[in-house]
């Protein structure tokens, strides 16, 4: 990440604005991480947060890392904490029994990278929840759902005038689908693991509008489970190909098998 990246980072934790859940229970995440911990019994298993934000989570599991990229975040952690970038975290291979990521990987510069260091810290058989904004937008970074209308020239309404449109399930699917399709069949012909695609996007780091007018990267969620299941790997989630190819929602678990 770059040093504009890194002092937005550091300024924002140090207001009550950006992640700023602190109670878990109350933390937009917390039912799918305290599903995903229960359904697995991960409470006593060894277990790494990738951007950790305030730390909502750090008491959750007894044998809980964190992994930030703004030290900013420290003041919230009583658990062992380092800050690191998620291209290149500080742990030797096969560490950790369990890695969670909520709304990190769209904000890390090269997110094959940080899937291959997930993968590498990660324990044979170990667990991930993936989960970070998948699709995202363009708009985001200059804020247009939740600016006026009058902040903007004729091209900006009419462009603020169709998100609603552009950002509906089925114009959404209509955008993917095709993609989704052309990498299965693709790779009914390869037998190489395949490449993690992302499209970068133009991150805000001088203004915080909304959540993600900072992400760096727009991501699809089956790519993110085609690019684990051609290393070998197992995604509880979405078990079978139809499922993959529709899935929609938040996170994915996935097995990790080396």
């Amino acid at each position: 990440m770059t040093h504009s990246s890194k002092q937005f980072y550091e300024h924002q934790y140090q207001d009550e604005i950006y992640a700023n859940a602190i109670d878990m229970e109350v933390h937009a995440f917390f039912p799918i991480l305290d599903n995903f911990i229960s359904k697995y019994q991960l409470e006593d298993k060894k277990c790494l947060e990738l951007g950790c934000g305030r730390g909502a989570f750090q008491d959750r599991v007894e044998k809980y890392f964190a992994i930030d990229y703004s030290f900013s975040t420290s003041k919230h952690l009583h658990k062992p904490f380092s800050v690191a970038s998620g291209t290149a975290l500080p742990f030797p291979d096969n560490t950790f029994d369990v890695l969670w990521t909520h709304a990190v990987l769209e904000h890390i510069h090269d997110p094959q990278s940080g899937l291959e260091e997930i993968r590498r810290v990660l324990k044979s058989g170990g667990l991930l929840l993936l989960a970070p904004a998948w699709h995202c937008a363009p708009w985001l970074a200059d804020g247009y759902p939740v600016r006026r209308y009058a902040d903007f020239n004729i091209w900006g309404k009419m462009y603020k005038a169709i998100i609603p449109l552009l950002d509906s399930k089925w114009i959404k699917m209509l955008s993917y689908m095709p993609i989704r399709i052309f990498w299965y069949f693709s790779g009914l012909f390869s037998n190489t693991p395949s490449n993690f695609h992302n499209k970068t996007l133009r991150a805000n780091f001088t203004t915080y509008w909304m959540s993600d007018s900072d992400a760096l990267n727009s991501m699809d969620q089956y790519d993110a489970i085609r690019w684990f299941t051609t290393r070998g790997d197992q995604c509880l989630t979405f078990p079978t190909t139809l499922q993959q190819l529709s899935a929609r929602g938040l996170g994915i678990i996935l097995q990790i098998q080396k």
